[in-house]
This record gives C-alpha cells, structure tokens and sequence, in this order.
C-alpha cells in the first residue's frame, strides 16, 4: 500500500507540473528518437532531487536552511526554462542537438531540488517508519522515471513521420511555451 502511494504521489505530481513538461518538451523535441530516454533521465534527475530534498528533511538539520535553497531554486529554474526555451527557439533542421541527456538529466535534478512545490508529495516519507519511508519514496522516484519516460514518448508519437521543417516548428512552440513558463515562474518566485 505504501508502494502505491508513492507510486501515484509520484506520477501525480511530475505529470501537474507545467514547469516539469515544459522543461523537458523542447529537450525530448530536439531528439524525438531518444525522447522517452531524455524523460526517463529527466524523471531520474527529479527523483534524485527530491529524494535528496525529503533525506535532509528527513534528519531534521535544521542549520541547512531548506527553504531558502528551494527558494533559489525554484528561480533557477525559472531561468533555466527561458534559457532552454531561447535555445529551442532558435533551433535549426541542419543543428544537431546538442548534449540533451545531461540537459534532461540536469534540469530534472534542478526541478527536483526545488522542493518546496513538492513537499505534500514527499510528506510521507518524512512522517513514515524509516523502512516504509524508503518504500514510499521509491515508489515515488520510479514513478517519476516512468511518468516522464511516458511524457517523452507522447512528444516522439507527435513527432513521428514528421518532416524536419515540422519537428523544428514543433521545437520552436515548445520552446516558446517554456520561455512563457520560465517568465511566469521567475515572477511567482520572486513575488
């Protein structure tokens, strides 16, 4: 049961994100073929994060200032989604895409530890015995591997048999929305 709960708390919450889908919509567009990959990576990187989020929750040092550093964060990742979506924007046919596994991998762990967003979902694993914490918070971070993988493999079905003019407007509106998405964050984060 505990399993399940992190399961569906997991999926739950990187599904809801519009920062989490626009931030891995124009990496998994800039290589549609591996893009199931890219989401597993960016899931892996978001678990990591949150898992590091709920263990330093979890043994309470309270001299590690954890929401300032989610603060800072969330920021960060703001500006990390107005630089992917810029980048996006300015994609071309001919461009091979540049290093997306560390992007995905990167800015899943940066939206990870940006925790304060998430810490309904990893509540739990703060408040369970230590051994249904582990469950909990595995079930979580495998949730967000498959969940993301899965969001992943919507963009490369929507890609699929696609020209190369088409793929790069569809990364170039993808880059948009996370431009658009990256502003609105940086304002929620600092009003």
């Amino acid at each position: 049961m505990v399993a399940l709960a992190g399961l569906g708390a997991g999926a739950l919450h990187v599904v809801s994100g519009p920062d989490h889908l626009a931030a891995l919509g124009p990496v998994a567009a800039s290589a549609p073929e591996r893009a199931v990959r890219l989401g597993a990576l960016w899931g892996v990187g978001h678990g990591v994060g949150v898992l590091a989020v709920a263990g330093v929750g979890r043994l309470g040092l309270e001299a590690f200032e954890l929401s300032t550093l989610s603060g800072w964060a969330e920021l960060a990742v703001g500006f990390v989604l107005v630089l992917l979506g810029l980048r996006a924007m300015k994609a071309h046919a001919h461009e091979p895409p540049t290093r997306p596994a560390g992007s995905a991998l990167g800015v899943g762990l940066l939206h990870g530890a940006a925790g304060a967003h998430h810490l309904f979902a990893v509540l739990p694993g703060l408040l369970l015995e230590p051994t249904e914490a582990i469950v909990y918070l595995g079930g979580y971070l495998v949730a967000a591997v498959l969940a993301m993988a899965a969001a992943g493999a919507i963009v490369a079905l929507g890609l699929r048999n696609r020209d190369s003019a088409a793929r790069v407007r569809v990364h170039r509106l993808l880059g948009a929305g996370a431009v658009l998405t990256g502003v609105c964050w940086i304002g929620l984060s600092l009003g």
